[in-house]
């Protein structure tokens, strides 16, 4: 006959200091024990585990005090003829088991093969993806990967695990296996001190591991980096040692003294190149669109292009499937909007992000006393770009982003000087970055996951100067010279 077990998990996370230095009484008349066990975790907040059958069927009557709550779950184990454990802090009460012919072995052997736990961390209210979260299993610890979803076995049927995320409330919580459980952690922001490190010796150390050169930040610290959010990523990079102090030039990312181009930008997995332009205080990617930015001072490994220097990992949002959201923010340079819309049941969004410049930085021209004797700059200068990125999640948990990026820096400055030389010379900078990328992430059945990732990215920059000489004087006559780089 198959024999029903039921779980009593009475959870609390610690054992209350009141038990300590208290004297534990327990006083019943033919309780069944199970009465006796809730009674108790009313009490003393205990956690317990222990089969239906087992404690229902057991009377108990006692009149006895105990020094602590050990001693007196020992004697109720004790009358019931019951094996008495205790693991992670939760009491456990087993009976020997004895096969009979009727009996259901496959319920009441453990099973040889491990159980499977799969799993996404998400950002409570917006569902928005967790990645790189930290979970502790018993003594093991791992992380998510970039969408926030984990994977692993275990021979136990329940496990308590341990989360953590960057700027989100910790928790501590029980999960069963065969289902794909989704965990949502709270936004949280915490002001640290500040403090000092030094040695008692007097002598500098240097502590060199596995992870030297590796940081990592979220969308939560956005708020909180000083300056305008044109180009958010080098304004939140540059807090960080080893990466371009600031005074130094903007061009590029200097990371352990690199030069430009020897650092790989990667967005989404898109090849994002330098912004070279008359304008670099303004980078390619609209802050509305990040999520997690990785950085490795000296990416010279092979899964990350072999460049010299350093590389920067920049995920995109997988955007709110709750509700339509949006931000709109102006500096003096740029105008900047973002759009989330969910799609398909709340299953999909569609994130859109675009800027655009309504204001002339650049203005260099001389309108002077004696200005009509003297060399000037006509300046014009725009910007604009345009971030598109789509995210669903199927049936099967496996899930699908299409994400395309568009930015173009455009200057054009006239010099004239009609009075002198009769010359006039024109000067055009133009640079256009695009690039799309196509990543599916698949959920195994029997554990693991996968990531196919298509990408490609197309960056074009020119510079074209044009001189035209108007003399005043000798033969009429044009002469142009023209130089494109």
């Amino acid at each position: 006959m198959k024999t029903k077990y039921l779980l009593l998990l009475l959870t609390v996370w610690s054992l209350p200091f009141s038990l300590l230095g208290q004297s534990i009484e327990l006083s019943y008349a033919s309780e069944p024990l199970n009465e006796i066990l809730l009674d108790l975790n009313d009490r003393y907040g205990i956690q317990v585990s222990i089969n239906a059958d087992l404690s229902g069927g057991c009377q108990v009557t006692i009149q006895q005090k105990f020094k602590s709550i050990d001693k007196a779950l020992e004697v109720l184990a004790k009358k019931c003829k019951l094996n008495l454990s205790q693991i992670n802090g939760v009491y456990s009460f087993r009976g020997n088991f004895t096969p009979t012919p009727d009996s259901d072995i496959a319920d009441q052997i453990p099973k040889s093969d491990p159980y499977l736990f799969q799993g996404m961390i998400v950002e409570a209210g917006s569902s928005e993806p967790l990645p790189f979260s930290s979970i502790q299993v018993n003594k093991n610890g791992f992380i998510t990967d970039e969408n926030g979803r984990f994977s692993f076995k275990s021979f136990n049927q329940t496990e308590f695990i341990r989360l953590r995320s960057l700027g989100y409330t910790p928790m501590d919580t029980v999960i069963a296996h065969n289902s794909f459980i989704t965990l949502k952690l709270d936004i949280k922001s915490i002001e640290l001190k500040e403090i000092v490190v030094q040695t008692s010796s007097g002598m500098a150390t240097t502590n060199i591991g596995e992870e030297t050169g590796h940081i990592k930040f979220n969308d939560i610290q956005n708020n909180l980096v000083p300056g305008l959010t044109n180009n958010l990523i080098f304004n939140n990079l540059r807090l960080y040692p080893g990466i371009m102090a600031a005074g130094e030039s903007i061009a590029d990312f200097v990371i352990w003294g690199s030069y430009a181009g020897q650092n790989h930008v990667i967005y989404d997995d898109i090849s994002m190149f330098n912004s070279w332009g008359i304008n670099d205080d303004i980078g390619r990617i609209n802050q509305y669109m990040i999520k997690n930015v990785e950085l490795y001072k000296g990416g010279y490994n092979v899964p990350y292009g072999d460049r010299i220097g350093g590389v920067v990992l920049i995920d995109g949002r997988s955007g709110n499937l709750n509700k339509v959201s949006g931000n709109v923010s102006i500096t003096n340079q740029l105008a900047s909007g973002y759009l989330n819309i969910p799609l398909f049941n709340h299953t999909s969004t569609l994130q859109l992000g675009g800027r655009i410049s309504y204001f002339q930085p650049f203005d260099l021209s001389y309108t002077g006393e004696g200005s009509g004797d003297k060399e000037f700059i006509v300046p014009e200068y725009s910007y604009s770009d345009l971030n598109l990125k789509f995210s669903t999640n199927f049936k099967n948990t496996d899930k699908l982003e299409i994400s395309a990026i568009a930015s173009r820096d455009s200057y054009e400055g006239k010099v004239r000087d009609a009075q002198r030389r009769g010359t006039v010379a024109d000067v055009n900078i133009d640079s256009r970055q695009t690039g799309s990328s196509v990543k599916y992430s698949k959920n195994w059945k029997t554990g693991g996951l996968s990531t196919f990732t298509v990408s490609q990215s197309i960056y074009s920059p020119q510079l074209l100067t044009n001189i035209l000489f108007k003399p005043g004087s000798g033969p009429p006559g044009n002469n142009l010279q023209s130089y494109v780089w």
